[in-house]
């Protein structure tokens, strides 16, 4: 169920070493199985890349009163200049109570560097629910002619607004060589809502191992819709005929 409470957000956070700033932008405030989460897309406009990188958000009443901070990590292994980002976080407070969030970049976790290329794809890729359940799967291929290890997906589900509503890893990490191709299944917990739940996005990325296991520029799927699960019912037994005695 979306909140229809005021949600604050932090957008804009100052880099003071940088040229730019990194934006946070698309955030969404949504109960998800009786929590909290907070959504949003995190945007490097700083001229610099970044590989290492955490978001704080912080929870606040109604009072501006900060019920709790979560540091996150954001989805990808990456943040390079004019590339995003996609994070969430999820509140223990009782939601009645989480009105406002703030969220900004955590300095302290910033790691500047370059990403090596993956050549990575993604295809089949569906997305169907079932009430709260979000199932994505869907096919990687590796055209990268180094091996490639801690190959990850990224799932992104967004609102019909095109905000953030959750994001989820793949649990399943893959070594993947030249040519390999390899099946992904991710389970998302989500609203029961049309509205919350209109389509993902799917990132994958790695590590080269031949690079000295820096991260890989990310590659994308975006705009799969979400379609609803179908099941057809199974026939019922039916009884057989007795034979009927011959006179």
């Amino acid at each position: 169920m979306k909140k229809r409470l005021a949600v604050l957000v932090l957008g804009i956070a100052a880099l003071a070493a940088f040229a730019g700033t990194c934006v946070i932008k698309n955030t969404a405030l949504t109960e998800i199985d009786g929590d909290d989460h907070f959504g949003g897309e995190i945007r490097n406009e700083t001229g610099a890349n970044f590989l290492a990188h955490k978001i704080v958000v912080a929870f606040l009443d109604n009072n501006n009163n900060v019920l709790e901070t979560k540091t996150v990590e954001g989805c990808l292994r990456s943040l390079q200049n004019n590339q995003s980002d996609f994070f969430s976080a999820k509140s223990t407070k009782d939601p009645d109570d989480v009105t406002k969030t703030l969220s900004r970049m955590d300095f302290p976790s910033l790691r500047v560097g370059d990403v090596v290329n993956g050549d990575l794809a993604l295809s089949s890729i569906d997305a169907v629910r079932d009430g709260e359940a979000l199932n994505v799967s869907g096919q990687i291929e590796s055209n990268e002619s180094d091996e490639l290890e801690d190959v990850r997906v990224c799932v992104v589900v967004y609102n019909d607004d095109n905000q953030v509503v959750v994001v989820q890893r793949d649990d399943d990490e893959y070594n993947m060589e030249n040519n390999d191709t390899q099946n992904f299944s991710v389970d998302v917990t989500v609203p029961d809502d049309d509205n919350d739940v209109d389509h993902v996005d799917v990132w994958v990325d790695a590590t080269n191992a031949d690079e000295d296991d820096k991260p890989t520029d990310p590659e994308g799927e975006d705009d799969i819709n979400v379609t609803e699960a179908t099941f057809t019912p199974t026939p019922t037994n039916t009884a057989t005929p007795t034979a009927t005695a011959t006179p």
